[in-house]
Order: structure tokens, then sequence, then C-alpha cells
């Protein structure tokens, strides 16, 4: 998951996204030959105070122990969490939901340890696909 952080006089697309590091790149250096949804965030969000937050973001380490943190959560019952994730870090889909709430977005499960398939569910899987050539 990414956010469009600006598009340049050229017309180039640019995203926030995480890799080892939140980082600035080109939309063509997401995904390449791959697929890519589009999803506008939802009304309510100021998208101006979205990005900011994004953009104050760069150079962000990237969360892996929210990922092992996730990856338990998934084995246990539902009724236990597991939660753990090193202080300053993020993943790609919580980078994204942490950014909304920061437009005034009321992200309604832990912003920190979101999948990208439970924002898929919370939007409604709404969004438009795109090959990435």
């Amino acid at each position: 998951m990414a956010i469009v952080s600006r598009i340049d006089d050229d017309g180039q697309v640019w995203v926030i996204q995480m890799a080892r590091r939140c980082e600035e790149i080109k939309l063509e250096d997401v995904a390449p030959g791959g697929k890519l949804k589009f999803v506008s965030c939802p009304e309510e969000v100021r998208r101006a105070e979205t990005v900011s937050y994004a953009q104050r973001r760069l150079g962000t380490k990237y969360g892996v122990m929210t990922i092992v943190s996730i990856a338990i959560n998934l084995a246990l019952p539902k009724q236990f969490v597991f939660d753990i994730h090193s202080a300053g870090t993020l993943i790609c889909s919580a980078l994204v939901a942490k950014a909304w709430e920061h437009g005034d977005w009321d992200c309604p499960v832990d912003s920190q340890q979101i999948t990208p398939a439970e924002f898929d569910g919370l939007l409604g899987g709404v969004g438009t696909e795109l090959t990435n050539d």
C-alpha cells in the first residue's frame, strides 16, 4: 500500500511507500509488471494532512516485528491478541491507515497492525485495478 504524494510538472505520479524504509518513488516503480489497485481515501479525510503525515515518515524503518505479530495473531483464536512492534516502525498498510487518521479518518481496527486485506474489506473492495506495465 502507498499514498499518492504528488504529480510533478511532467505528469509523473509519485507515491510514499514502505520498503526497507519509508520512501517516495515513482508509481511506475511500484510492482513493475504487476497489478495496482487505486482507492480514493474516504470523503471525510483531509488529503493535505494525510500526505503531510506520510512525508514526515520518510526514512522510517519497516516494521518486521509487526509482521511477525500479525502472523502470530492469524494463528491465534480471535479472543487472544498478540501485539508487538518496534517503536518508530511501520508496515505499508499502517502507513496509509495512520496517514488517513491524521486526516481525520476513524480507523475501526488497530492502525498499527491493519493488513492490506483488512483495509480492502473495510473499504468494501472498491477501487480501480490497473496493470503496471
